[in-house]
């Protein structure tokens, strides 16, 4: 007779302690599971911090910028007329930006028909592009039409009184610094602040238009 009880009885006292090793290695892993998890997660919301902070430093050298172009006297048209039939677009719930570096200050902006974009920034540029020369040598940090042209855009809303700008931007690609818009479809599309053009969709990705960077300034 064995001195601590039958073999079977060893047996199963055996096949308990390994049943529990099992669960302590299944309540282990998920304990490591967990910090992981909270690891990551602690590292996404300082990504997330970091890029707000990004963001907001990005719409406060704008902000200022604004303000130097308005109080220099750049010439703003009246586009009033052309702001009404508009439809309200969420940039931060369109897929078609997935793969590119994306800055969005406002949660809504107005987009508007290829159409009345067309003739809205015909008057904006119309009146800006002999100035922009002058705003791009005396305004600091500012080195290209893009900025000028998106700076014209805002200030436009802004005297028209709308409640949201519109889904007008500044696109940077590896080599080149132009605008976008977006139409009633969500189309994006290129335009080319130094001479007014359209230079086709977003997609087409064509250089110097091959973006990788987007940037919807509020």
């Amino acid at each position: 007779m064995l001195p601590f009880g039958s073999e079977t009885e060893l047996k199963q006292e055996l096949k308990d302690k390994e049943k529990r090793i099992e669960e302590l290695n299944v309540e282990i892993a998920a304990a490591k599971k967990e910090v992981k998890d909270r690891d990551e997660l602690i590292k996404a919301w300082k990504q997330d911090y970091q890029d707000l902070k990004k963001e907001l430093k990005i719409a406060e050298n704008y902000s200022k910028f604004y303000k130097k172009l308005w109080e220099s006297g750049l010439h703003t048209p009246n586009v009033q007329n052309y702001l009404n039939n508009h439809m309200v677009y969420n940039p931060w719930s369109d897929n078609q930006y997935h793969g590119y570096q994306m800055t969005i200050v406002d949660e809504e902006y107005y987009t508007y028909s290829k159409d009345t974009w067309t003739t809205i920034l015909e008057r904006i540029q119309e009146e800006v592009k002999d100035d922009v020369p002058r705003w791009i040598s005396e305004i600091s940090d500012c080195d290209n039409y893009s900025d000028v042209m998106s700076t014209a855009v805002q200030l436009a809303f802004m005297k028209a009184k709308k409640k949201r700008q519109g889904a007008f931007g500044i696109a940077h690609s590896t080599t080149h610094a132009y605008n976008f818009f977006v139409d009633h479809q969500n189309n994006v599309w290129i335009y080319e602040p130094q001479d007014g053009s359209i230079r086709g969709l977003l997609s087409d990705d064509d250089p110097p238009y091959n973006t990788r960077k987007l940037l919807f300034i509020g």
